[in-house]
């Protein structure tokens, strides 16, 4: 914020953002691209750097969250045995 004269003469908002975005909303993001990309075109805009607030997105993202925690948690896929 900016302050003069003792007074707040202009408010700021920083997103804090650059541990969380790469830990949680790119990898989501992807994950959706692989997973639903019909869906991914109406949550995200402008190749998925920028989210939709819309209702359909608010619900394809509290859909889709379950199924990416479930792939997190179940770790990356094993390789091939030869």
């Amino acid at each position: 914020m900016t302050v003069r004269d003792g007074k707040i003469v202009q408010p700021a908002i920083s997103w804090n953002t650059h541990k969380f975005s790469p830990q949680m909303w790119e990898p989501f993001a992807h994950w959706v691209s692989e997973n639903h990309p019909k869906d991914f075109e109406a949550m995200y805009m402008d190749g998925g750097s920028n989210y939709r607030i819309t209702e359909e997105s608010i619900r394809l993202s509290e859909r889709h969250t379950r199924g990416y925690v479930e792939d997190v948690k179940q770790g990356p896929p094993s390789a091939p045995r030869c």
